[in-house]
């Protein structure tokens, strides 16, 4: 659901490819972990959601759309694709104690 989103969400990238006008952008990586800084509801977003992250440009547009991210969910015991749940326990960084 793309309407829940809020400043301080986790979004993982799930989608890189080219935006309608043609035009890629370098912070898009596959898998990729980002902050929620900014969610602008638009009607020409893709679905009418579009997000900023810390440390990131949206190059022209004035937000990434909200489709290109799956939200994480670590209080939620629901069950999840595979591939997603892998992704998840790669970005998690090792604490030496």
């Amino acid at each position: 659901m793309s309407d829940d989103w809020k400043v301080g969400d986790l979004a993982v990238c799930v989608d890189t490819a080219p935006c309608g006008c043609g035009c890629v952008n370098a912070a898009l990586r596959d898998g990729a972990t980002f902050t929620v800084s900014e969610v602008i509801y638009d009607d020409r977003a893709t679905t009418g959601v579009a997000l900023n992250f810390l440390g990131t440009s949206p190059g022209h547009h004035a937000g990434f759309s909200a489709v290109r991210f799956r939200k994480i969910r670590p209080d939620e015991h629901e069950a999840c694709e595979e591939e997603f749940r892998i992704l998840l326990q790669l970005s998690k960084k090792r604490v030496s104690a």
